[in-house]
């Protein structure tokens, strides 16, 4: 009732009664989202699966998830509000992308985020685009979002989204689904206003003996954590040489590595 006599005070030019309205804090709404934007983000190696998403094996400390899930501890980031602008402009930019593909009218069949299971490696991977194509072949195609900065002077995919798109393909190839092309296509999309187009796309052949020894690489950190989680085996320190290094200090179980 005090809030509509309040407006009708404002509707005919007269002064509302505020002594019984509470105090309005200051930054009252910047406050409370910069509060839920530090609650810590949970790592893809913090869910409760036997399986090891391909993205993670590309910047992987075994001996970290070893002891991570043997002493039950959370593996986190704590964001800062910029980062969060950020990582949503970015899902937006792949909805965005993801949409206007799968409503093309030329297109047959589009899956978004299927995930591709091995049991061998215990891995899993979901490309964030599988296109199939003449003969039922299907093309992998990996969405990236870019700065402007960034995306200007992009002439090159960068390694590690192709390495990871060639990993979405071994999956493929190695499931019962069918067979994926040797091409794998990598989209960046401009965050900023760009003018011209916002897109760049790059198609990488993954089957050269580069690209192959950099998927043989991951399989074998995959086939070491698989190892290491059916022996109840640590796995040996390597990523870290020494405890005073960047990497070992940021590290939420580096007391326990180096004291085991």
């Amino acid at each position: 009732m005090m809030l509509l006599s309040n407006l009708c005070d404002y509707a005919v030019g007269r002064e509302p009664n505020t002594t019984e309205l509470p105090r309005l804090p200051k930054e009252f709404l910047k406050s409370m989202i910069e509060v839920q934007d530090r609650i810590p983000e949970p790592s893809r190696l913090s869910e409760d699966s036997e399986y090891i998403h391909v993205s993670s094996l590309l910047d992987l400390c075994p001996r970290q998830y070893w002891i991570a899930r043997k002493h039950k501890v959370k593996l986190s980031s704590s964001p800062y509000s910029s980062d969060r602008i950020v990582w949503e402009i970015g899902k937006s930019l792949e909805r965005h992308v993801v949409k206007q593909v799968s409503e093309y009218h030329g297109i047959n069949l589009v899956w978004t985020n299927q995930n591709v299971f091995n049991n061998e490696y215990m891995i899993v991977g979901a490309a964030d685009l599988w296109i199939t194509i003449s003969n039922n072949i299907i093309v992998i195609a990996e969405i990236k979002t870019m700065n402007k900065r960034d995306f200007d002077k992009l002439t090159k995919p960068v390694i590690d989204h192709v390495v990871q798109a060639a990993m979405y393909q071994w999956l493929y190839n190695n499931s019962e689904l069918g067979k994926a092309h040797n091409k794998v296509i990598i989209l960046y999309v401009c965050k900023d206003y760009a003018r011209g187009s916002p897109y760049k796309e790059f198609h990488v052949d993954v089957n050269t003996p580069v690209m192959k020894l950099n998927v043989e690489r991951a399989l074998e950190l995959a086939m070491e954590l698989k190892e290491a989680r059916d022996n109840d085996e640590i796995p040996d320190r390597w990523v870290c040489d020494r405890q005073d290094c960047t990497r070992s200090k940021q590290c939420p179980v580096s007391h326990l590595c180096w004291s085991l």
